[in-house]
């Protein structure tokens, strides 16, 4: 009996010896240094599937923007024939309106980034089919009555008597009703003194006039329209 333990045992350390120089000269499994556990170091952004995401402008170069995503990370996007959306102005794009870096941004894809695309292969352009501003700390809404209009300015009163002067331009995007126009090509539609309004403006225009980014110009006999953060 104890020579068949003993014979047992040789037949184990011979095993095991003969093991070891395999185990050593092993590489470690692709992916997964030695020393590491699984998934210690992994990215924690994951790659953009769906043909909608939302975060913040980083950089704006033309028609090209790079966005901050929690979800995907960077992500890049052709914005050229996008539609641009901002709250506060219902139905409609807006050819006028200039977003800019550090605005939020929803933004709504015309095609999917290719899942099956070799490494070695230039990455499909994303290309923007509509954009929404995400109101927040960026815009605010001021709303009220038209009290002066004219020179490059648009001053409204609040309902609580605050009055707020905002420079326009031509291209100042201008909504009346459901058609939005830039503010030269409003005529006698335009914002006139006794309108109700709604002006959307960057908080961080702190100037004593900030420039009016959109105008909603509310129904002649709809009394809508207060001031508001976005």
């Amino acid at each position: 009996m104890a020579r068949r333990i003993l014979l047992a045992l040789a037949v184990l350390v011979l095993t095991l010896a003969a093991a070891s120089p395999a185990l050593a000269d092993r590489p470690p499994d692709k992916g997964k240094p030695p020393g590491k556990p699984e998934g210690a170091g992994a990215a924690t952004t994951a790659p953009l599937r769906a043909k909608a995401f939302q975060g913040v402008i980083q950089t704006i170069s033309d028609s090209t923007w790079t966005i901050d995503t929690s979800a995907h990370g960077l992500v890049t996007v052709d914005v050229a024939t996008a539609r641009i959306k901002v709250a506060g102005l219902k139905g409609g794009s807006v050819a006028g309106f200039t977003p800019a870096e550090g605005d939020r941004v929803a933004v709504k894809l015309q095609n999917r980034a290719p899942t099956n695309q070799p490494q070695s292969a230039t990455p499909e352009q994303l290309k923007a089919r509509e954009i929404h501003i995400i109101p927040g700390k960026t815009f605010a809404h001021f709303g009220g009555e038209v009290t002066a209009v004219g020179g490059g300015k648009l001053t409204l009163k609040s309902d609580k008597g605050d009055s707020k002067t905002f420079t326009v331009t031509d291209a100042t995007p201008v909504q009346l009703g459901k058609v939005i126009k830039p503010f030269a090509q409003t005529g006698t539609d335009g914002p006139k003194v006794g309108d109700r309004a709604t002006v959307v403006y960057r908080t961080t225009d702190t100037s004593a006039e900030p420039a009016a980014l959109a105008i909603r110009v509310h129904n002649r006999n709809d009394s809508s329209g207060s001031q508001q953060k976005g």
